[in-house]
């Protein structure tokens, strides 16, 4: 999943109210991907060095489809841990 996933409408929407909200905060002149790892919603993955959005950047700038999909891996992932945990 990369960073292209998230709603580029979305984002720009949340950046109009954290500028009206935070005027002349130094996060404002930050390009996109700066200014979504700033408030904790893309991660740089020390692996490859490409930038992926984080659960909370998903939820709140992702697109259902893409949060419905994460979501079912997420509870496989938990299922299976609770699986081998309890057998």
């Amino acid at each position: 999943m990369t960073i292209e996933l998230l709603c580029k409408e979305t984002i720009a929407h949340y950046r109009q109210r954290f500028l009206l909200i935070h005027e002349g905060h130094v996060w404002n002149t930050l390009t996109d991907l700066e200014f979504l790892k700033k408030i904790g919603a893309a991660k740089i993955n020390p692996d490859n060095g490409k930038v992926y959005p984080t659960a909370a950047g998903l939820l709140m700038f992702g697109y259902e489809s893409e949060i419905v999909y994460v979501t079912e891996d997420v509870k496989k992932v938990i299922c299976a841990r609770w699986n081998n945990e309890s057998g």
